[in-house]
């Protein structure tokens, strides 16, 4: 029998001048090879989830966001169906605003990063559906 977990992940959009920091998995990644997406990650279990958001961050991206101002946006659902398990994962959205440009450090995860704006070629379903948080669906 298949086994159903249920996750809980943190997603920071970073903006910055209007743009917002996007980061690509690598082509080899179990999950979301290739795939574009805001820095994000699990939350561990007992962890604070502002703590989460901040070391997730730190990790992907090299910045360290204690400075910068920051909101939930939204909530985004998505399963995902594999032959050993079910995954139900609930991410928390986050705007933070960067008060400076970031030097970005990319972790081992990922192998490459763009600063994109609403019509960028990068943007799947899924990005932009946050994006229409931030912007209250103007795009």
């Amino acid at each position: 029998m298949k086994e159903n977990k249920w996750i809980i992940v943190v997603c920071g959009v970073l903006r910055r001048n209007n743009q917002h920091l996007i980061v690509q998995r690598r082509s080899d990644d179990e999950i979301s090879a290739g795939f574009w997406e805001f820095p994000s990650g699990k939350v561990k279990f007992g962890e604070k989830v502002e703590d989460a958001l901040r070391r997730e961050i730190k990790e992907e991206t090299g910045y360290d966001i204690s400075n910068d101002s920051r909101q939930m946006i939204g909530i985004s659902e998505y399963v995902i169906e594999e032959a050993a398990e079910n995954r139900h994962t609930v991410q928390l959205n986050y705007l933070v605003d960067l008060s400076v440009m970031p030097q970005i450090k990319l972790s081992e995860e990922h192998v490459n990063f763009a600063w994109i704006e609403a019509g960028d070629d990068h943007l799947d379903e899924f990005l932009m559906a946050i994006l229409k948080e931030i912007n209250h669906d103007r795009i």
